[in-house]
């Protein structure tokens, strides 16, 4: 049994230097690897290492940490304000992650590894002010960044390039939406429903990320009946066979808690 003393989340940042520096040194001749190793690591010889926080043998991923200790460091840097943000995400949202807990924390960690490992389409639906804004930004944060924008500004800034004296093409605009390779748009309900060009807009975006397998939430203050009126039968279809589909209210407001 491994008796390694975990070493406290603060020390994390040193520990990985020490790591870092260790890796870069010459590899040790491979009997010298093996026999310093656990006999069940032998099939992963070159990529077995002991976690430098809980001291878990793992197959490595991240500098001297397992998974499970890598995602305690994200959320801790996330956490407390020093995580990785696209500068578009809402400041507000950023500062109320530290206040996550109950319910709805465990719904955002729950949902974290569909996230991670695949190009999940989210639709994030339910009732105002419970969170939906915090809990993508929480992904962003453990997915080391992303971009968020509310459907509104999205096209403004679309039709902004109508203008005959506009620099920018309808492209220009979408692409980085298009590329990102994590996405939030929020508000899709203030989308106007009898706009033809933005569901077609909506559609086509979402249509290329699902093609590129990125990931992306949509969030929106709608109950399920009314999403197909704001979101169209398609953009459903996708997200249902990317692997992910409707995220629904069924934890309470964080001030509730």
């Amino acid at each position: 049994m491994n008796t390694t003393t975990a070493l406290p989340l603060a020390s994390l940042p040193h520990a990985l230097r020490q790591e870092e520096t260790r890796a870069s040194k010459p590899v040790a001749p491979m009997v010298e690897i093996i026999a310093s190793q656990p006999p069940e690591s032998l099939l992963f010889e070159e990529r077995r290492r002991e976690c430098v926080h809980c001291g878990a043998w793992f197959v490595a991923r991240a500098p001297g940490l397992c998974d499970a200790c890598h995602e305690k460091m994200l959320e801790t840097e996330l956490r407390s304000g020093k995580g990785l943000f696209h500068h578009s995400f809402p400041m507000r949202a950023v500062r109320d992650t530290a206040s996550m807990r109950g319910p709805g924390l465990d719904k955002a960690r729950s949902v974290l590894p569909l996230l991670r490992n695949s190009g999940a389409i989210l639709l994030v639906i339910g009732d105002r002010w419970t969170g939906k804004t915090v809990m993508a930004t929480y992904w962003a944060g453990m997915l080391r960044g992303g971009r968020y924008v509310k459907a509104c500004d999205l096209f403004r800034r679309i039709r902004s390039t109508f203008a005959k004296d506009s620099s920018l093409r309808e492209w220009d605009v979408i692409k980085p939406y298009a590329e990102a390779d994590f996405l939030v748009i929020d508000e899709v309900q203030e989308r106007k429903k009898d706009s033809e060009f933005e569901m077609v807009t909506l559609t086509n975006l979402i249509d290329k990320r699902y093609d590129a397998m990125r990931r992306t939430v949509l969030i929106a203050n709608l109950k399920e009946e009314a999403l197909n009126e704001y979101l169209g039968a398609s953009i459903i279809s996708r997200a249902e066979r990317s692997g992910g589909g409707i995220v629904g209210r069924d934890w309470p407001n964080y001030g509730e808690l």
